[in-house]
């Protein structure tokens, strides 16, 4: 039967044997290694599989395949909202992050929801409009389809998700990977790892388990007030920059004319001393050409060094 099958087939078909028998392959290699007349072929293939297995093993245990929290957790996609089990999903969520909300408003999110459940939001919120023929679907991030959500009001002018936004706040400030790409400087480095030090020791490695008190909020207002003075003053640090880059291009710029004029100038006087066999006028003319060159060889490393200062300011 497999007579004209291929290496890959034959190999399959043993390691399914061996494993329908409950064969250990681990231990089977362990067995008679030093022999030779053990086929290296089959020892090779079984190797494959443990390694194969060694590797599915360790996915199995690093990857949170069994933390209910983060599979409750995809329940705050946009689509679909209408199943009963998102709104248990949610009623868990509420209850499983500490010192977060009250039983009251424990509560009240779950009557939040049932109201956003019911809720006509357009698909423009969460999907981009593409008009490319291949209709490929594309999505907005997460946070922004909240945010109109947040955005949402009452008949009377009030918002409608109180509690549930101040839940789906905190649950967004938890890690993803929907976040936009930040340059991975040292300050920003630095950041990740105090806050992965602060996640360990205060919530046992866990972001969802870290008590979040008033002190904690406090800080966190205060971090991004402290944020916004630093980001304003490199602002300002930049413009400035820019001013001077500006400004230092400009009066290269006159220079570049200047000297062109002059190259012009000393070309004409000399083709005419030239012309009338005129030498002291070739003298001056040739004076006049000279300095124009060495000007525009200055002038052109000048901006050579601008043009390398700007660049690195972009990539920066």
């Amino acid at each position: 039967m497999l007579g004209h099958a291929t290496a890959d087939i034959v190999s399959r078909s043993i390691i399914d044997s061996l494993k329908s028998d409950g064969v250990d392959i681990t231990k089977m290699l362990m067995l008679e290694r030093d022999n030779p007349n053990v086929n290296k072929a089959i020892e090779d293939i079984l190797n494959k599989e443990v390694v194969a297995e060694r590797k599915k093993n360790e996915l199995t245990k690093s990857l949170p395949l069994k933390n209910d929290f983060l599979r409750h957790l995809q329940y705050l996609q946009p689509f679909p909202r209408q199943r009963e089990s998102f709104r248990t999903s949610i009623t868990y969520l509420s209850r499983h992050v500490p010192y977060l909300l009250t039983n009251e408003e424990v509560d009240r999110v779950g009557v939040g929801w049932c109201v956003y459940q019911m809720a006509d939001i357009p698909e423009e919120w969460f999907r981009k409009t593409t008009v490319s023929s291949d209709q490929i679907i594309e999505y907005l991030p997460i946070d922004k389809y909240w945010y109109r959500i947040f955005s949402t009001a009452t008949s009377i002018g009030t918002p409608q998700y109180v509690v549930l936004t101040k839940l789906v706040k905190y649950l967004l400030y938890l890690s993803h990977g929907n976040n936009d790409r930040s340059s991975l400087n040292e300050a920003s480095i630095n950041g990740l790892r105090a806050t992965k030090a602060a996640v360990k020791f205060f919530g046992g490695g866990k972001v969802h388990a870290v008590p979040a008190t008033s002190t904690l909020i406090s800080k966190v207002k205060d971090a991004y007030s402290r944020y916004t003075k630093d980001n304003e003053q490199q602002q300002k640090l930049i413009k400035k920059e820019e001013t001077q880059l500006i400004n230092e291009q400009k009066t290269l710029q006159e220079e570049l004319t200047k000297a062109t004029n002059m190259l012009e100038e000393g070309t004409t006087r000399l083709a005419a001393a030239m012309k009338n066999k005129k030498f002291d006028d070739i003298g001056t003319a040739e004076v006049l050409v000279t300095a124009a060159n060495a000007k525009l060889i200055k002038n052109n490393e000048n901006l050579n060094r601008l043009r390398k200062k700007e660049r690195k300011k972009i990539n920066n």
